[in-house]
């Protein structure tokens, strides 16, 4: 989950005692928060709220404090209330959009960016936070111009280069793919995230051997990550080598138990091994986490045709198709 923006407010010397009060718990429930209690944060905010209900700075930590605890819903209506108070609070409303972002609300966090964005025009990051919202929606050729404008801007080269390569490497143009994250390497050779993507695209070449070379390189620069143990998990299950693959799964889920990419993995596991009931649930679980997840409704639909149900198969594919995933449009052709 991306850092979500903090805000301090400083006590001043005359406050009356309700002000110095409800500072105290702000600032207590700061102090919460940066222990990881986030509990006792959300505590703390709501008791200065208690003396002081149009604390708006104490609703948006108040937010950051449920998002971190897993509950976007209330980070939502905190940071709501705080912009009815304060429209202008525009760490609220960034905020906001990284919570509509997690739960998958793309359209109302592109409406929050578009706002800032008016007042901001000249920011690189909003136009390359916004590329990244189109990314998950699918939106590649739109995603591509806001990355672009963000480096016009002045963005973080390496970073915006890794999400072109992927996105390039989502529409199957491997050789545009390469070229961006050949850029990447150019200014950073060990920048972990170009050696993942750089992975898949071997992978989808079926260069086993560089593939899984790409991404253990990005597991000796970030050991454990496990979005990297997940893609080295799909490397050795497309390798034929199951039960390592598995392994590295599992430790994914194990470290990260939101990440939705490792269910589609661990569903592609039990399809392999033909136990194809094992195999949905699993889909089902990786669809169930709002995520955007490549290629989930194509190895769904084939989990599904290989119990005989065709017309639930073509339903996944054209779904898959619809979203642009590249072997669900191959495969819905026959339906």
């Amino acid at each position: 989950m991306k850092y979500l923006l903090l805000f301090s407010v400083l006590v001043f010397v005359g406050c009356s005692s309700e002000e110095t009060k409800r500072n105290e718990f702000f600032v207590k429930g700061n102090q919460a928060l940066d222990r990881g209690a986030f509990k006792e944060a959300i505590a703390h905010f709501t008791n200065a709220l208690k003396v002081d209900s149009t604390f708006t700075e104490a609703m948006n930590n108040r937010g950051v404090a449920h998002i971190e605890s897993g509950n976007a819903y209330d980070a939502i209506a905190d940071y709501s209330q705080a912009l009815i108070l304060k429209p202008e609070y525009d760490e609220s409303r960034l905020n906001r959009a990284y919570a509509f972002e997690f739960v998958g609300q793309y359209e109302n966090a592109l409406r929050d960016i578009a706002y800032l964005t008016k007042q901001s025009p000249d920011s690189s990051y909003l136009h390359f936070y916004r590329g990244l919202v189109l990314t998950k929606m699918r939106k590649y050729r739109e995603a591509l111009g806001a990355f672009d404008l963000s480096v016009e801007l002045g963005m973080d080269q390496t970073e915006t280069f890794v999400n072109i390569g992927t996105i390039y490497y989502f529409l199957g143009q491997n050789d545009s793919a390469r070229y961006y994250l050949d850029r990447v390497f150019a200014l950073k050779p060990n920048e972990p995230n170009a050696l993942n993507t750089m992975s898949q695209v071997f992978l989808a070449e079926g260069d086993f051997t560089q593939a899984l070379f790409s991404i253990e390189r990005a597991l000796e620069v970030v050991p454990k990550e496990p979005y990297f143990l997940n893609n080295r998990g799909l490397v050795y299950l497309e390798m034929g080598d199951l039960e390592k693959g598995l392994a590295d799964i599992n430790q994914s889920i194990l470290l990260n138990p939101a990440n939705g990419w490792a269910y589609r993995n661990k569903g592609l596991y039990y399809l392999k091994k033909g136990e194809y009931d094992r195999a949905i649930a699993l889909f089902d679980r990786a669809l169930s986490s709002n995520e955007f997840i490549d290629e989930i409704h194509y190895y769904y639909g084939m989990a599904l045709r290989a119990q005989g149900k065709t017309t639930e198969a073509c339903a996944q594919w054209i779904m898959g198709r619809d979203k642009g995933e590249r072997r669900s449009i191959s495969n819905a052709f026959g339906c």
